[in-house]
């Protein structure tokens, strides 16, 4: 299912001159396991800002039946600062977020790349913002209780503030005129993602699974950066997946023709 969604992005992408890079455990998988690490169970890619808005909007009229762009802008308790291309036939209910009213199936995340703010004022000002505004996003996600405190004082913060004010902060540094990429949506701390612009490049091409994609040029540097040994393989133990489903329903087993 996911690598049906992962064609209908690439098709799109390539239609419309759109530029993505594979991203976190999907690039780890594709440069060690060429595909799916196999207890990792999601697919993750990246866009720079003005690409990813461009891909927003054409889903709109030029997506394929059966798929669907979802982002705080779609969904109006949808919680996160990045969008997803989901398959509408299907469902997929994680425990932290089972409890919220918007649609929740198979999916790939997509997160946008914003550039970094060059000064230190600027950068930890920056940081505050994405953190902020992030707590508001997602104050119904489930959390520890020490946490879930701390997010629920964002209440008071109304939401389409909350994400005006993260927009009009994506337009002050404009990714391709930043020295550094930030990948303010994404699962780690924010200068662990605070990527040099030109590790990505125009992108170099990387196998996963029955499809050729693109990574950053410099893939090395960006796995070091996030894993450190990415090629050592985790204990046994720890080989299991992160993500706690608790709903699944796949609708329709076969895959829809994408074309590819």
């Amino acid at each position: 299912m996911e690598l049906s969604i992962l064609r209908e992005f690439v098709r799109l992408c390539e239609a419309q001159g759109l530029r993505y890079y594979l991203a976190y455990g999907t690039l780890l998988g594709a440069v060690r396991h060429r595909g799916f690490i196999p207890w990792d169970d999601d697919i993750d890619v990246t866009m720079p800002r003005g690409d990813y808005n461009r891909f927003a909007e054409i889903c709109a009229s030029e997506v394929r039946p059966g798929f669907r762009w979802q982002s705080y802008s779609t969904d109006r308790h949808y919680p996160f600062l990045f969008g997803k291309l989901l398959r509408d036939d299907t469902v997929l209910r994680q425990a932290p977020t089972e409890q919220l009213p918007f649609q929740q199936s198979v999916c790939i995340d997509i997160f946008p790349l914003d550039g970094g703010a060059e000064s230190a004022w600027a950068a930890l000002a920056q940081r505050l913002i994405v953190r902020i505004c992030r707590m508001r996003l997602g104050v119904g996600i489930r959390r520890r209780p020490l946490r879930r405190h701390l997010v629920q004082l964002t209440w008071a913060i109304p939401r389409s503030f909350a994400i005006s004010v993260f927009e009009a902060m994506t337009r002050v540094v404009p990714a391709d005129r930043s020295a550094q990429w930030i990948c303010v949506g994404g699962p780690y701390g924010h200068r662990r993602q605070s990527i040099p612009r030109h590790w990505f490049g125009s992108g170099t091409g990387q196998v996963f699974e029955d499809l050729t994609v693109v990574g950053p040029v410099r893939w090395d540097k960006y796995l070091a950066q996030l894993y450190g040994d990415y090629m050592t393989p985790p204990p046994r133990q720890d080989r299991v997946s992160l993500h706690k489903v608790t709903e699944v329903r796949l609708g329709d087993l076969a895959p829809k023709d994408t074309g590819a």
